[in-house]
Order: structure tokens, then sequence, then C-alpha cells
């Protein structure tokens, strides 16, 4: 392959979205599994949401530099409505998560069992947060705006879902726990970055969901990695994949409209 035909590959929006979830991966995973951090089931999970975090931001910044841009140029900067917009998240997953836990609980004639707040689950809520952003930032930050610049919103959407989907797998879920879990959330967050223009509200949202459906054991719906999906958990999945979907067509017609041609 030609210099120029390797520099115009290169240049395509596609493969650097590609080659930024090859790298974002190999940063997160490699000090894992490199044997230098501490292995004790204590420090794990906290290896696993530092790392994270680390892959995410160093492999933005090295896009960043090679098309020199900067974080600011993605919204990856605080700024004063940054931590207002981060509990509206929350709030927004409060939310979506107490209709699906009353559908299910209602349908299935059961109560959910919660769990109890102690010292286990302060720390898993902090490395969930930590997961959150580190996710939220390879998936829904560069990328999505990166796609949605180069085939619009729609198709960015599904590539950045199917991407996400394909990661939990590689992580050992379940594969219809990830297709009713991340990949229809992934519109949800995805469609929450674009409206907000960032990732503090997808954290929050990501971050509330995480942590509600670590809280209950049953009725937290087909998002639970160790929660079997019910027939009403998918029924209520599937509208949430379908409001997803005719949310950002409302959105996409708003903006046609306020910015016709």
């Amino acid at each position: 392959m030609k210099k120029s035909d390797t520099s115009r590959l290169l240049s395509n929006p596609v493969i650097r979205v590609i080659l930024f979830w090859i790298l974002f991966l190999l940063l997160w995973m490699a000090p894992l599994y490199s044997g230098l951090l501490p292995q004790a089931p204590a420090f794990r999970m906290w290896n696993n949401g530092l790392c994270g975090c680390l892959a995410a931001f160093v492999t933005t910044a090295v896009v960043l530099r090679a098309e020199k841009r900067s974080f600011a140029d993605l919204g990856l900067v605080w700024q004063k409505g940054t931590l207002g917009r981060f509990f509206l998240g929350i709030g927004l997953g409060i939310a979506l998560f107490g209709a699906i836990l009353g559908v299910t609980t209602v349908c299935l004639g059961s109560r959910p069992v919660s769990h109890p707040i102690d010292r286990e689950w302060i720390e898993g809520g902090f490395i969930l947060l930590l997961l959150s952003v580190a996710e939220e930032v390879g998936f829904r930050a560069y990328p999505l705006i990166r796609l949605e610049h180069a085939v619009g919103l729609r198709i960015a959407q599904w590539v950045v879902a199917l991407a996400f989907a394909l990661f939990h797998l590689a992580y050992g879920w379940n594969i219809w726990i990830v297709i009713t879990g991340p990949f229809i959330w992934s519109f949800v967050f995805s469609l929450a970055a674009n409206r907000w223009r960032g990732i503090a509200v997808p954290v929050g949202l990501h971050f509330a969901i995480n942590v509600l459906q670590r809280s209950f054991s049953a009725g937290a719906g087909a998002g639970n990695r160790g929660t079997p999906p019910t027939w009403p958990s998918l029924l209520v999945e599937a509208a949430l994949f379908a409001g997803a979907l005719l949310l950002t067509e409302t959105m996409l017609r708003r903006r046609r409209k306020s910015f016709p041609g």
C-alpha cells in the first residue's frame, strides 16, 4: 500500500474511531494482565476502574493531539454547569430505573430485595463511578462525536452500541444480557451525550443505573449482569429502546426545523 493510500485510510473517521477503540482497550487491559498491579481481591476492581479511566483519557489525548484538537472541542472540560448536569443524569437514571423496577415488580408480583448500604456498597459505588466515566469517555465522547460528523447521529448510535455490546461480550457477559442491557442502554447514553453536548449527563445516568442495579437483586431488568432477563423486563427494555430511537428522531427533526438546509 502506498503512503498516500495509508494516509487516506487513516484519515477516514470510521477507521480512526476503530483505532481509538483498539488503543483504548489495549491501554485498559494491558496493565490488568501485566502482573505489575496488586492482584488481591480488594484491589482488582479498583485496578479495573482506575486503569479504565486512565486509558480513556490517554487515548483521547493521543487522538486529539494527532488531530490538533483539544479536550474542550469534545466538551471534556470542567465547566460551571458540569456538576449540575451530572446530578441531572443521576435523577434521570433514578427515574428510569424506578419505572423499570415498578413495572417488573407489579408484573412479577414480588418485592425487590435491596442490599444494605455498608462499606462494601460504598466502595463499590466509587468503583462504578470510575467505570462509568471510563466507558462514557471511551464510547460516547470522541467516538460518538467523530462518527456523528461522518455518518450522522442515527448510524453513529448503532455503531457505538454495537461496539459497546461487543466490549461487554469480551468481558464475559451473557449475550442476551448484553443485547437487552448494554446494547439498548447505549442508545440512551448516546442520546443524553448528544442532547447535552458532553458526558456529564450520561456519566450520571450510567452511574445511577449501575448503582441501582447492584442495589436491587430482583426486578432490576436486563441490564443487571447477574440477573437473567424476565419477560416484564424484556418488554420494558424494548419500550426503552423504542423510546430512545423515537426521541432521537424527534430531536433531529427539531434541529432540521431550527437549521433548515
